[in-house]
């Protein structure tokens, strides 16, 4: 009997207490460069790419980026060391090298001109499958972060699930900010609604051989 009431107690509430965090490989965002504060898109997708053993800099993905997004004019001008990156720039990106940039659009009777509001479960799901999550999120919403003063959004690395929190890994890694942060559920989908794109994610997915 006790037996019975110990398998009923772990599939009703194993789920909390499961952990499952992916080994993706750190970068930091602060190197030096000039354009070091807003490469966290760029720096936050070599670490995805690491993660599957693609060997990409921040600089080459920003400059693959700026010129999705038309910011790289030429080298007499059109450039700024202040531009970041919008997320479905980010992902097309991605798609360059061979990957899949899964859930940045909602895919409605073929339209692909919403971007998709992500929720937990789907985070979740994402993970589980070994896939590392990028996502958008306002800087300043992020606890670890909930002293700035800043306006501006930011990308992070969603890299696991501990029990009912997030792990994710922050490119503006300052201090013991870096590689390991937790967050609550909650706390991330404030983070993420709060950003000028609310919800916006995209999984990053090595498709099948």
């Amino acid at each position: 009997m006790l037996g019975w009431a110990l398998l009923v107690g772990a599939f009703l509430f194993g789920g909390t207490g499961d952990t499952h965090v992916l080994n993706v490989p750190y970068r930091n965002q602060l190197d030096g460069s000039p354009y070091a504060l807003a490469n966290c898109g760029p720096t936050a997708l070599s670490m995805a790419f690491a993660y599957y053993g693609i060997d990409a800099s921040p600089w080459d993905l920003r400059v693959r980026s700026m010129k999705v997004q038309h910011s790289w004019v030429t080298d007499e001008g059109g450039y700024s060391d202040w531009y970041g990156v919008f997320v479905y720039n980010l992902a097309s990106v991605a798609e360059q090298f061979g990957l899949h940039a899964n859930g940045i659009w909602n895919r409605d009777g073929g339209r692909t001109d919403q971007l998709h509001q992500w929720q937990a479960s789907e985070l979740r799901r994402e993970l589980n499958a070994d896939h590392p999550v990028i996502v958008q999120v306002l800087y300043r919403a992020l606890p670890a972060h909930a002293r700035s003063v800043s306006l501006d959004d930011h990308y992070v690395v969603l890299r696991g699930s501990l029990g009912t929190d997030f792990v994710y890994s922050d490119p503006l890694g300052i201090g013991d900010i870096g590689a390991d942060q937790h967050i609550s559920e909650d706390e991330l989908l404030e983070a993420m609604a709060r950003s000028s794109t609310p919800r916006a994610a995209f999984a990053v997915v090595r498709p099948p051989d």
